[in-house]
């Protein structure tokens, strides 16, 4: 009888190990609801300001109280990505190579011309906005030329710049991961035993992740042997390290797991309502949005839950977390509309 107790005690202890905590619900400081979809948004590092790019038309910069804002010149060529430069000023680029530098007030800065073959399907910047990538050509654009090229890739998260010196390219179901060196050094390129289907660089090119079907491996920023490598319980959705490259945090199927960035060893486990879709870090603070439009922060230095909720009845498409202000930007895309809600982080 009483192995039988202990059993049934083990087994209502595992179920609730396999529960997603509850946690407060998110403050809403602004909803936007906006003419066109989303191509991009982002946040400053005090997130005092707000970047929406709309993918045709209008983008805009909102700044704290968020009942002002500077709107841009509505432009026809489609956006592919903008984001703020580390100097606080903001870049777009487009898919026929316009590259628009901006300041901190949305005042026009620089607006140079990349010659690209053809209209470009995704592009990235550097945290600098010296660089920036249309496919897989990277280009300077203060000496507006090519630094390096690679082969056409599938999906915008296939590039990924570490810092200023270096991008990471990631082709879905293709069993290799390349890095492309911006200091004229050799590109690496590194064979890994399964299709990747996620990839992820440190922001300091220490080191660099791949995700599979089945597996977490973490190279070093020479792409020699693997560091370390974890099984994993559902394909890798996606991977982001944190800034202090410490740590990274993986999407496997409903789960969340934070894994130690040179030993693999989890630090941490979130079982999620529903397929992981989108991830955000910042600080010690994880933002994640499932299939289901689930929204989650978590705080890893406390190890809990500190926000979860459902903001909208569609597919969230963007977040972008800052835990200076702990604030969450959130998009939902419609056809011809989209909508965006600033979020407050309300746990501790």
């Amino acid at each position: 009888m009483q192995r039988v107790i202990l059993l049934i005690a083990g087994l209502v202890a595992l179920s609730a190990c396999e529960r997603t905590p509850n946690a407060p619900p998110f403050e809403l400081v602004k909803d936007w609801k906006l003419p066109a979809p989303i191509a991009s948004i982002d946040i400053t590092h005090d997130g005092q300001s707000v970047l929406l790019g709309a993918t045709t038309g209008e983008s805009s910069l909102w700044s704290a109280p968020w009942n002002l804002s500077v709107p841009f010149d509505p432009v026809a060529e489609p956006l592919l990505a903008a984001r703020f430069t580390e100097d606080g000023h903001s870049v777009f680029l487009r898919a026929r190579g316009s590259v628009e530098l901006r300041a901190d007030n949305g005042a026009l800065l620089l607006d140079p011309h990349i010659r690209v073959k053809r209209p470009a399907q995704f592009a990235i910047s550097s945290p600098s906005g010296r660089y920036v990538a249309f496919d897989t050509s990277v280009y300077d654009v203060e000496a507006m030329r090519i630094m390096v090229q690679t082969d056409p890739i599938e999906d915008q998260r296939g590039l990924a710049f570490a810092g200023n010196r270096m991008v990471l390219v990631t082709r879905v179901h293709d069993p290799q991961l390349t890095i492309l060196r911006l200091d004229g050094r050799e590109t690496r390129e590194r064979h890994v035993p399964d299709d990747v289907r996620a990839g992820a660089i440190s922001s300091d090119g220490r080191y660099t992740a791949a995700g599979t079907d089945r597996d977490v491996l973490v190279y070093d920023g020479e792409l020699s042997d693997p560091a370390c490598e974890r099984r994993t319980k559902a394909p890798v959705e996606e991977l982001q390290f944190s800034g202090s490259a410490r740590w990274l945090a993986v999407l496997s199927g409903k789960r969340l797991l934070v894994l130690n960035a040179t030993s693999c060893e989890p630090l941490a486990t979130l079982l999620l309502l529903d397929t992981g879709a989108a991830l955000d870090i910042d600080a010690d603070l994880i933002a994640v949005a499932d299939a289901s439009a689930n929204v989650y922060v978590y705080d890893l230095f406390n190890a809990r839950l500190v926000g979860r909720a459902k903001p909208f009845a569609g597919k969230v498409s963007h977040l972008r977390l800052n835990a200076a202000s702990r604030s969450l930007l959130v998009t939902a895309n419609g056809e011809t509309s989209a909508e965006v809600k600033l979020l407050r982080i309300t746990g501790r």
